[in-house]
Parts: structure tokens; sequence; C-alpha cells
């Protein structure tokens, strides 16, 4: 891919020779920045967005960052957000339009440095074209560049950065330097982690770029010193830079010498190429004495100049370690949280890798005459023909269909293909220098044009490496977009390498353009394949806005959020709008409103706030320490409403598990005043009717679902639409059997279509038509399984009945896996809802226990040869269906040491339900050191029912050397509030463990133990600002006579 022709070195000359045309330049900047505000009223994010509005409106009404609430951002993202509501109003629209323009001009930043380097127009498209294409959409949910997520604003700040950096490279003004680092400094304000990659970026070209020469005249004194240390710092600074971030990989979560390899390798080897090889060493400019001290000293004040004043404010305002630990999250630990591993190679990377190297070799060939291009050509169209066949013949499984699985396979492909062309483009620059090191070209007192280019590919290749380097902690696709932009950049270039060597064995304009589109063709193409979904639904949303439909729009009833999305998503923002409503009419402005476990949104929608500083409840982060915290302050401020979530989200749905002590304050003191959808709204006890489980609908059911359905079919011009809504509008009526019955009548393409209306919807009633369909119906195999995965999304346990029937009649195995993967999932979101705020009754157990035969259900707990999946639905249903003849197998599972945790956990669990959990509470403890989870809320709920047992129990894990299992151990016994527990508690407050000090003055403070009143006040002393901080609180509180 790397040119050996002078015409190709001096490319980047030629091309800013050549006549300029402003009208690719004006739609890379206005047709990025249409398409992100087309969008700009489309869907919502409930959990991540939600929290984020919430922080901010919390911003734009005075509240101080970190002390009134906290967030898990520095202040950039807060108040440039809330200075939007200021300007233009509190409306999330307003956000979604700046981010649009935000967005917009980072793809516009990524052409110009593409072209900068000199890849022609249509490839320097292609790197914005990917990082828009890359960037997830959720037809039917969201579109994450709507979200105000730092990472957009850090992506743009970082280009400019690297714009300024190669501005200067080509002009040498030191105020460049001054605009990278207010860069930088922004980068940082919006994320200190991404701040400190480009400012190390920034150093690592500002030192190795410049050249300091000797002076004319000897100098002396401190002019002297500051000369000769010139030379020191071009050496030391990318040392220490290189060495820390090393580290960093090393020492990190998770980290590693996997870590190193993948992340800090390839820095290391171009800055080790660029400071030993003479060849890289001389791609610098000589400058005078001084002008590096110069440089820095300009860029530190630029970095300075933005992020100077906030962090004095905050560093003031909280003190050294809560700064540390609030702001820059400097010994929370949080990565072990996040942190995700770089997924292994799989063979389609390896495929993919040896299909660009074979282009590249051929590519190769051609340039020496070694094979004609025609030949070339024909070959591969003859091979292309030949695929082409083979894959319409026998096509690989999509079970999801064309553009969902080239969707899958593009991100799972993509760590793969950002990392090998982040080693390409470094070989790439190591072959240029040293091939024109080798020529000469790189001597003379300024920079020759060959120089010129090899430095400007410098400065992208290590921006782009060190962009990468924001992948870790957490490597997942959506993290993965934002740090690919660098990456991406070098890859245009690459791919206008390939095309130039390819065009050399073309002989005429007309055959070097058809090489380039060749090329280029594949690319367009797969964007635009990946971008379908988008365009389609912006088309979607402009037909309907010139017909005024009111039918092809669900709106969110919100002047904050005047959102919309197509009718078979929309009950979502429907609940939302409802419950925002009854907020606003049932509580004063002045009453506060408690979301739980990630819904802030709810507060922002209804304008009540929220009596914590916390909102956002992933487990394990924040800590129980926090949901100490939360607990004090909603006795401090008791809330009109609490308003819990009544739905399976993803990362959240264990919360209301791990947060026992939580949801144990809130279902003592509070109950369900109304259920509206996926959100219950729990009042006081006091002040609230109790409601007959009767009158409560678990969801909307069918009857509303299949309007929504067909009012979205109606914009569908597909003839499976048109049989879909044909049989929807025959159904005698809109109950789960006929729909089944309807499904199983209609062919595969409009079975897919009922699929997808299905998920959008998150009908839980139409998954368990999909099981019934299961159970008779000669489906084909890829609807089937097609069938099963929407099963599993949105099931609940009124698809375990007709599941089982199909069980017994499963053709195959793999049938027979897929269906207990089915049945294994909705238990388990069933036993998840046992520990809702406000759980449902749910009358289907009553039939599951009618087809189950016990024998069976102990078959499948009790043998250790079965499904582990099909075992696991055994234990959870055996707590069901109240017979208690499964208790002994039960017994055995629970005490059984070879057994999986996870299974012991479900058997503690089952045992609970049946009643006999007090007898077993010794075993159910003891499994707290390998599952912190269930152990823990059994043992809170079995306390009571045998406080002598229990408090035995608890004790001897409160004596454990385990430093985790003793600290919830602690956070247990400070829960239960049993006076016995007093001394052991007392005990902790000496404990080497933070955590357990912080658990053991809690405790404390809520047993109004006066007696500790001397050892908390030494505790308020200790040299952990948190611990200190807890131990002063309960003094306060035991001073107030506790609860």
């Amino acid at each position: 891919m790397i040119s050996e022709s002078k015409s190709n070195a001096v490319a980047p000359i030629a091309a800013r020779r050549a006549p300029k045309r402003h009208w690719p330049t004006a739609l890379m900047l206005l047709l990025p920045a249409a398409y992100f505000i087309s969008l700009a009223w489309y869907g919502l994010n409930v959990d991540d967005e939600g929290t984020l509005l919430y922080q901010i409106y919390r911003t734009y009404l005075g509240q101080i960052l970190y002390d009134d609430f906290h967030a898990g951002y520095t202040p950039g993202i807060f108040y440039w957000n809330a200075a939007v509501f200021w300007l233009f109003g509190v409306n999330v629209v307003a956000i979604r339009l700046c981010l649009a323009v935000i967005n917009g001009l980072s793809v516009f930043c990524m052409y110009w440095l593409g072209r900068r380097l000199g890849a022609s127009r249509l490839a320097a498209a292609i790197a914005g074209l990917a990082y828009i294409a890359l960037i997830p959409y959720y037809d039917g949910q969201f579109a994450a560049f709507n979200i105000p997520y730092p990472i957009w604003y850090v992506t743009l700040f970082w280009l400019l950065s690297v714009i300024a950096a190669v501005r200067w490279w080509e002009r040498n003004h030191a105020w460049h330097w001054l605009v990278a680092g207010v860069c930088a400094g922004v980068v940082f304000t919006f994320k200190p982690n991404s701040g400190l990659l480009n400012l190390s970026f920034l150093l690592l070209v500002l030192t190795r770029l410049q050249a300091p020469s000797a002076p004319a005249t000897p100098a002396r004194g401190l002019r002297w010193l500051l000369i000769g240390s010139e030379r020191l710092l071009r050496w030391l600074i990318p040392l220490v830079l290189l060495i820390g971030l090393t580290q960093l990989f090393l020492k990190g979560a998770g980290g590693g010498w996997r870590e190193v390899r993948i992340f800090a390798l390839p820095l290391l080897i171009v800055a080790a190429y660029k400071m030993l090889v003479p060849a890289a060493r001389a791609v610098a400019r000589p400058v005078k004495p001084l002008a590096l001290w110069r440089d820095l000293i300009v860029l530190g004040l630029g970095f300075g100049a933005v992020i100077t004043p906030w962090v004095a404010y905050f560093w003031n305002h909280l003190s050294t370690w809560p700064f540390l630990r609030a702001v820059l999250f400097i010994g929370t630990n949080f990565d072990r949280f996040y942190f995700m591993p770089y997924p292994w190679y799989s063979t389609w990377d390896w495929a993919a890798a040896l299909g660009l190297a074979a282009l590249y070799l051929i590519g190769r060939c051609v340039r020496r005459g070694w094979l004609p291009l025609r030949l070339v050509v024909i070959v591969g169209v003859l091979a292309g023909a030949v695929v082409s066949a083979s894959l319409l013949r026998h096509p690989p499984p999509m079970i999801e269909g064309f553009q969902p699985s080239l969707v899958m396979r593009v991100r799972n492909l993509a760590f793969s293909w950002v990392l090998l062309t982040g080693w390409v483009a470094i070989v790439a620059f190591i072959v240029r220098t040293r091939r024109s090191g080798a020529n000469g070209s790189l001597a003379g007192a300024a920079p020759a044009r060959v120089s010129r280019f090899s430095g400007t590919l410098f400065i992208l290749v290590v921006s782009g490496v060190l962009m990468h380097m924001q992948l870790y902690p957490r490597t997942d696709f959506m993290h993965l977009v934002p740090a690919s932009p660098g990456i991406l950049i070098l890859g245009a270039w690459l791919l206008h390498a390939l095309v130039r060597l390819w065009q050399t064995g073309a002989r005429t304009p007309r055959g070097r353009a058809i090489t380039a589109a060749a090329v280029f063709a594949p690319v367009y193409i797969a964007a635009g394949i990946l971008l379908a979904p988008a365009l389609m639904r912006i088309e979607y949303l402009a037909r309907a806005w010139w017909t005024h439909d009111a039918t092809a729009l669900v709106r969110l009833d919100s002047p904050r959020a005047p959102l919309v999305i197509e009718p078979a998503a929309g009950e979502q923002m429907q609940e939302l709008g409802a419950t925002a409503q009854y907020l606003r009419e049932n509580a004063r402005p002045q009453d506060h409103v408690f979301t739980f476990p990630a819904i802030d949104l709810v507060s922002f929608l209804a304008d009540r706030q929220n009596p914590t500083r916390h909102g956002y409840f992933y487990p394990g982060w924040p800590g129980r320490d926090v949901e100490a915290e939360v607990i004090d302050a909603l006795r401090e401020r008791p809330p009109r409403f609490i308003v819990t979530l009544h739905a399976h989200e993803l990362f959240f749905m264990s919360a209301p598990v791990y947060y026992f002590n939580l949801r144990r304050y809130v279902t003592d003191r509070y109950r369900l005043a109304r259920r509206i959808g996926m959100f219950d709204i729990l009042g006081p006890n006091d002040i609230t009717p109790r409601i007959a489980n009767a009158d409560i609908s678990h969801e909307r059911q069918l009857t509303e679902t299949v309007p929504l359905w067909r009012a979205e079919l109606a914009y569908d011009g597909s003839a499976a639409a048109a049989r879909l809504d044909a049989a929807l509008a025959g159904l005698p009526s809109s109950d789960i059997g006929p729909l089944a019955d309807a499904v199983a009548a209609l062919d595969p393409a409009t079975q897919a279509l009922v699929v997808k209306l299905i998920r959008k919807s998150r009908s839980a009633a139409g998954a368990a038509a999909l099981a019934t369909t299961l159970e008779g119906a000669a489906l084909d195999p890829d609807v089937r399984e097609l069938f099963t995965r929407a099963i599993s999304e949105t099931g609940d346990v009124r698809a375990i009945a007709p599941l089982l029937r199909a069980y017994k009649s499963a053709p195959d195995f793999g049938t027979l896996g897929q269906l207990v993967g089915n049945l294994f999932t909705i238990v388990s979101r069933a036993w998840v809802e046992d520990y809702w705020y406000a759980p449902s009754d749910r009358e289907e157990f009553a039939e599951i226990g009618r087809m189950l035969d016990v024998a069976q259900l102990i078959n499948w707990m009790d043998n250790p040869w079965e499904l582990p999946a099909l075992r696991a639905f055994g234990i959870r249903m055996a707590g069901r269906l109240g017979n208690r003849t499964v208790v002994p197998f039960l017994l055995r599972v629970l005490g059984d040491d070879n057994e999986s945790p996870f299974l012991r956990s479900d058997a503690a669990h089952s045992l609970f339900e049946l009643g006999v959990g007090a007898q077993a509470l010794p075993a159910i403890t003891a499994l707290l050191s390998r599952d912190s989870l269930v152990p823990a809320v059994l043992t809170m709920n079995l306390y009571a029912q045998a406080p002598q047992r229990g408090r035995t129990a608890v004790l001897d894990l409160m004596r454990v050397t385990d430093d985790d299992t003793r600290a919830v151990a602690y956070w247990m016994a400070a829960g239960i509030t049993d006076p016995k527990l007093l001394e052991a508690l007392q005990a902790g407050l000496t404990d080497r463990t933070s955590e357990v000090r912080i658990a053991a003055a809690w405790g404390l403070g809520r047993l109004r133990a006066e007696q500790s009143v001397p050892a908390l006040t030494s505790l308020a002393h200790d040299g952990n600002d948190r611990v200190a901080g807890y131990a002063v609180r309960a003094i306060a509180a035991i001073k107030k006579g506790g609860e």
C-alpha cells in the first residue's frame, strides 16, 4: 500500500495545487449535520440519556455538581448543556440540535485531515461516512448520537487539536499550540482520561517534531541551562509518557501483558522508531534555541486556561480527596466494575486480514508489471460471480435478516479491523521514512515535501493510537466508535494508497476511474447498508410530517421532550408521558420524587426533584455506602412518591436485589399507588390506599398493542405488511390464542415481520403468542429460531406453559436447547420480579403447576448430567409450585460444594419460597463468599423468622478474613438493626477495610447506640474522609434519636 513513486510522495502538495472544488467540502459539512438533525426528534433512551438530562437540569437550576448531586463525568457536559437550556429553554431537542452540529463538525474534521494526508475526496469521505455508519442506531428505540455523552464533544475537540498540530507542522506558528492546548483542556473538561491522552499526543508531537539547534553565540547562566535542557526534554517527556501509559495497561483493572500488547505496544513501537532511527529522527523541524520551551509553555497556557478555573473551584469546594474521587475517580476502583476485555480474534478476522493482504500483493504485482490489470479484473469478476452464485445457492445463516446480520458481523469485526489498520499505518510510516531517508530527501534546513508529509503522517498515527486507548477499560462497541476516528482517517489514506497502487496498471483515465470505483464502491455500499434503517426512518418521519398524519407517529406528551417514534414502539413514550402527568397532578412542585434504578428521566419530565444525590443504580456502582447515604436522605426528606421500574432492563435487572437495604426501607414505608405500564408509582403507607391485585394490569394487553402495530403497517408498503394487516384485522379477539393461530398461518417473511413488531413494542403477550405457535406449527427452522430469540428478549411467565408443551414435542436436540434456554431466561426474570418494590401475583403459575409433574421436576434439578439451564429452571420452579416434596432435593443441591454456586443460590431461594428457608439459614449464609447477591437478600428476609440462627450466621460472617465477604456481612448487620449485633458493629469501627468501618458507623447510627459515640468521635478523625463523614453523620443521627 506504500507508494514508491515521487509523485505519490508529494501527493498532498499536488492536491493543494489542483483547482479547488468547494462543493465536495460543502457537502461534507452539510450532509452529516443534516443526517443528525433529521433524527433529532426521534426516540429516547430512558437510562443513560434520562440520567444525563436530569443532571443537566439540576445544574441549570443552580445545584452544585458533586455536592447536591453525584455525576460520573467532569463539569463540561453539565455546564455546557445547562447553558443550552438557559439560551433556548429546557428542551431536549435543543441539546440534540447542538449535538448534531458537534457531530457534523467532527465528520468534517475527519474529512479535512484525510485530505491533508493526501487522500482523494472519495477516500477522505470514507473516514467520515464510516464513523457515521458505525454510530449505533436502534430502530424503534433511539440513536446513540442523540445522547449527550461527553465523548461526542471530546471527539470534536480532539480532532481540532490534531488540526492545530498539523497546521503548526505546515506553517510553524507558535499560536497553533495555544489552540491545541485549549482544545485539550476542553477535552479534559468533558472527560479527564481522554484529556490526558490528548495532552500526551500533543506533547509527543511537540517534542519529537522539533530539533532545537545550537545557539549562534555561547549562552550563559539560566539561558544556558534552559537551552541545554531542551534536548533532555525531547527524550524525557516521551519516556515518562510511554512508561506511564504502559503501567496503566499493565497494572489497571483487568490489565496485563495482553492489554499492553493491544493498547500500548503500537505507541511504543512508533515512538521508539521515531526516537532511535536516524531516518525517523530527521523528520523534525530545526528550530531556534528555546523554541521548544516556548511551545511547551504556550501549550500549557492553553490547557491551563481552560481547566484551572473549574479545577480550582471544585478542589476548594470539595477538598483534595473528595475532588480526586468525585471528579477524577481516583481511588474509586470504578474500572473494576466496568472493565471488559478486548475481544479475541475470530476466523472472520483472519479472513479479512488475509483478504486485504491479497489485495495489496496483487496490486504490487500489477505495479511491477507481473500481472496485467485487465487479467486481474477478469479473474476478479469471474471469482465474484462464482462466490455470488455459491452464496445464492447456499446462503449463510442470517436468522435476523441480511441487514441486521451484516451489522452484527461488522460490529464483531470492527475491533480487529481498527487494530489492524493502526498497525498497517505504523508500518507505512516506518517504510515511508526509511525509504525517504535512504533517498536523502530529509536533509536541509527546512522540511522537504516528503518530510512534511511524513510529519503529518506521524501526527495522525500518534493521534490514532492514543485515541484508541480511550476504549480501555470498557471494550464494547459503543466505546469503540468514538475511539476510532483517528484510525478511520488513517484507513481512508491507506485505502487511497491501495487505489493508487492498483491504478498504476491502468493505461487511461477511464481505467483509473474504474479501478477507484471498484475499490471504493464496496465500502460505500457497506456503509449504505449499515445506515439503511436510519435513512428509512428519516424518510418515514419526513413522509409523516409532510402528510400531517396524526396516526403515523406516537408523541411524548411533554413540552420538555417533544419527541416522536413509530407506533409499534410508542407504548414506552405513552407511559412516560402518563407517568409524568400523574406526578405533576398529584405532587406539588415542592414535593420530592425518588426514582429507581435509572429513571431520572421521570423527574426531568415531571419537574419534580429527587431528594437524594443519586438516581443511577448500576449494581455494584455505586456501592452500598451510597445506598446508605440514599436511605439517610430519604429519611430526612421523605418523597411524596417513589417511581420504580416495572420492567427488565438489561444492566439494571438485579438492582433491587443488590441494594437490599434500600429495598427494605422503601417496601416497609411505601406501597403501590398506581401502575402505568412499565412504571410503578409508590406512595407512603399512611396516605395510600391498598390496591387489589386484580385491579393492577401487569402490562398493556394486545387490545392496545395490536392497533399500534396496524398503524405502523399502514405506512409499510411491502406485501408482507399488507398480509399481516389483513390477518390482524381478521382476529376474532386480541388474545394470545387467536394471535398465535393467525401467526401460524402466515408465510415466513410475514412471520418475521410479526417478530419485528413484537420486539419493538416489547410485548410479552406477543411473545406468549409466539410460544403458543411453537407448540404445533410446522415452522421454517430459521423462523423458529427467530421466534425463540424474541421470546427470550420479551417473554414473561405467560410463555412458560406453551414452551413446556413445545418442549415435550421438540423435533431435535437443537430445538430442545433453544426452548430450554427460553424457559431458563423467563424463570430467571420471574425470580427477579419477586424483589421488585411492587411485585405482582402471577396467576399463570397455577396452570404451570398443573402441567409439571413433581417427579419430572425432581429429575431435572437433581440430575447432574442434565442441561444446566434445565436444572436451573427446575430448581427455580420448585419454589413456585408449593409442593414440599422437593425440599430434600433442594437441600441436597444447596449443601453440595460440588454444585454450581448459582444453582445452590437458586435452591436457597426456592427453599425460602417454600417457607423452609429459616432452617437452612446457616447453609444460605455460607454461600455469601461465592455469591454476594442472593444469600445476602435471603438472610435479610429470613432474619426475623429465626433471629437466633440468623444472628449466629451473621456474626460468623462478620469475622471472616475475606474483606469483600466481611463488608457485605456488616452491611447486612447494619440494615437488620438488631441491638444484639451492636458489640460486633462497634468492633468494626477499627477494621482494616474502610467499607467495613463505614458500614459499622452507619449501623450504629441506626441503632441509636449512644455508648458508641466516643468510638465514633475517634473515627470522625479517620484518615479516610469518607469514613470520617459517615462517623459524623452517625453521631448526628444518635443525637437526633436515630430512627
